[in-house]
């Protein structure tokens, strides 16, 4: 019998780390963390025995409890972390004692809880707190933090700049990102040069919509090429690899000519606007016309009424032809559309049942919104007959 059984079990993971000979790779961000944790799965494990934190088990209970059943034989280890306070990735950062940490992206997401955009950048810079001496980390160098991240990772971790590898579309960057362009079947062709070979250009294929990824997909790519894993199955597994349900999942409903786009597993007003804007552009492309879902963005702490209606311009610049909203600060935004944009409104999800009425054929729907709201029902319900 132990004391304090939370502690017991990231003792136990400590444990399991020490004996461990496996390269471990952690990521946060708050934006793409996930999926990008998943691409870096499906790549590295092309040519190695490879394990990652499993599904969102990215806290201080779920990540030890991954780490606690690592098996020894793993050569990779790919570690999601996240974060609701100050302090708790540096605790998971502590535990893993990663070899290569990558930042995705910084967002406002759960600014309600820490205060200030600096407090979140300081908090997912804790990820550096364990890195490994001459461990390697990875940073967008278009983040619009960036300069900041990199900053304190000199000053506060004591990093060398030699252990700094930008992607992105930075001039220094060591995979380039150059431009994404949606195809008819809703996938990206993703354009890129490598440092030193920047007179070559390479192309490849995502199997996803969002023009969000497409930069963050880089550091898998160079993360892979890294490990000596060739560009030919590097982009095949690419063409292969689907974002999970809530994350970009696409489903079409042919007797409707409807397609739904599910991105109902969380919502930061970044991530949001990317949302708005990739909706256009697929009905654009698709000649579809558009429906917008907005459910609550959650842990915007008080200027979350002001983050929601932020998008009022987005949506009016954008070729969306209609909005749907889901609580009471969208329905603020709602309130403030032109009426032609205005479809519905509903205060909670249970009132999901008066939507497939409105949903008017051969349209495009996005549906996003914060987790809490359990978009995922009306993501069943709209397919669920289909």
């Amino acid at each position: 019998i132990v004391g304090d059984g939370l502690l017991a079990l990231q003792n136990l993971a400590r444990f399991k780390r020490s004996l461990s000979q496996a390269n471990f790779i952690a990521i946060t961000g708050s934006v793409g963390k996930t999926s990008l944790k998943e691409l870096c799965y499906q790549l590295l494990k092309i040519n190695f025995i490879t394990e990652a934190s499993a599904g969102n088990f990215n806290n201080h209970i779920g990540l030890p409890l991954n780490l606690a059943n690592l098996d020894l034989a793993t050569e990779y280890y790919i570690a999601e972390m996240g974060m609701n306070q100050a302090g708790e990735i540096a605790l998971l950062s502590e535990i893993v004692k990663p070899d290569q940490v990558i930042i995705s992206k910084i967002a406002r997401a759960h600014i309600g809880n820490l205060g200030s955009l600096e407090a979140i950048i300081a908090a997912k810079c804790e990820i550096l707190t364990g890195l490994v001496p001459n461990g390697l980390f990875y940073l967008n160098g278009e983040e619009p933090h960036a300069s900041k991240i990199i900053n304190k990772a000199l000053k506060n971790y004591n990093l060398k700049k030699s252990q700094i590898n930008l992607f992105g579309r930075h001039k220094e960057a060591k995979i380039k990102f150059l431009s994404s362009n949606l195809t008819k079947d809703l996938k990206l062709k993703l354009s890129f040069s490598l440092i030193g070979k920047s007179h070559k250009i390479y192309h490849a294929l995502l199997n996803t919509y969002n023009k969000g990824f497409s930069e963050i997909a880089l550091v898998a790519i160079f993360l892979a090429l890294q490990q000596k894993i060739s560009l030919p199955k590097i982009f095949a597994n690419l063409e292969n690899f689907a974002l999970g349900k809530g994350r970009g999942a696409v489903y079409q409903l042919p007797a409707k000519q409807q397609l739904i786009l599910d991105e109902s597993y969380n919502a930061s007003p970044e991530a949001m606007a990317n949302a708005i804007v990739n909706l256009s552009q697929i009905g654009e492309k698709l000649n579809l016309s558009t429906i917008m879902i907005i459910g609550d963005m959650g842990e915007l702490g008080d200027k979350a009424l002001a983050y929601h209606l932020e998008l009022l311009p987005l949506l009016k610049e954008n070729s969306i032809d209609k909005v749907i909203t889901i609580g009471n600060y969208a329905k603020s935004l709602y309130d403030k559309l032109p009426e032609k944009m205005r479809l519905a409104s509903f205060a909670k999800i249970d009132q999901i049942n008066q939507l497939k009425p409105l949903l008017p054929a051969k349209t495009v729907i996005m549906i996003k919104g914060s987790n809490a709201l359990k978009l995922s029902k009306m993501v069943s319900d709209l397919t669920l007959a289909e």
